[in-house]
């Protein structure tokens, strides 16, 4: 029987708080001599307060950190229009971002362009992976599922014009080495090589790392191989850079 009533006790002291809160906001909201109509982005991408003047037909727009910054302007308005103020500031002073939502071949150079879209301002720019990659601070505002695919497809870019490079080049001498399989062996992780040697029949295994770090021995490889090799190299860079950040 004590239970009960304790517990029906408690229930109506909490719904007399309740109501006195109630009260104390919609006197608050009363008395306040300012108060905050509406709130919009502005073209560059902050949020400002439109504020309303009691009694009077003023109107006015303004940054709420501005406004927060102001002791005595932040005291005329009320709990409520304080909090949504403080949100809006908190929201301003956020890093913008960019979002990926796009990518294309470009014909006239031959390179992949990406589509970004600034969060705040909706403003849209279009980069190649080369303006990307020379921009530090761009990547920055990037997410990070963006950032690695783009970082990815720049490498793979990249990797395949030095295979043209290699293609191409008059001096190269013929290649010696055919790429047979790529295996990864337990225990380590590792993707390793199987070449076999054109000429002699003998089949050598080196890693990744190993045929990265000799360039004598790409040379002796066919482009093709060299380029899938590249690619390989390069999906494995990445996916070790991205387990140790």
């Amino acid at each position: 029987m004590n239970t009960e009533h304790n517990k029906l006790s408690a229930y109506i002291s909490w719904i007399l708080n309740m109501y006195a809160e109630f009260r104390r906001d919609c006197r608050d909201q009363t008395e306040a001599p300012f108060t905050v109509v509406d709130y919009k982005k502005n073209k560059q991408g902050k949020f400002e307060a439109e504020v309303h003047l009691r009694r009077k037909r003023l109107i006015f727009k303004k940054l709420p950190e501005i406004i927060l910054a102001d002791d005595t302007l932040t005291e005329s308005f009320s709990k409520k229009d304080i909090r949504l103020l403080t949100y809006l500031a908190c929201e301003n002073k956020k890093e913008p971002k960019r979002q990926m939502i796009g990518q294309s071949l470009k014909s006239s150079t031959n390179k992949i362009v990406f589509k970004l879209k600034h969060d705040k301002t909706g403003e849209e720019i279009e980069k190649d992976t080369s303006e990307i990659f020379r921009s530090p601070e761009l990547i920055k505002t990037l997410d990070s599922e963006d950032a690695y695919t783009i970082g990815y497809v720049t490498a793979n870019e990249q990797i395949k014009k030095e295979a043209i490079l290699i293609h191409y080049k008059p001096e190269e001498k013929a290649s010696t080495l055919k790429l047979i399989a790529q295996v990864i062996k337990s225990g380590t992780n590792k993707i390793y090589l199987k070449l076999k040697n054109n000429e002699t029949g003998q089949e050598i295994e080196k890693s990744v790392k190993e045929v990265f770090e000799n360039p004598e021995l790409i040379k002796s490889i066919n482009s093709e191989d060299a380029y899938a090799i590249g690619y390989t190299t390069a999906n494995e860079q990445i996916k070790n850079e991205k387990i140790q950040n």
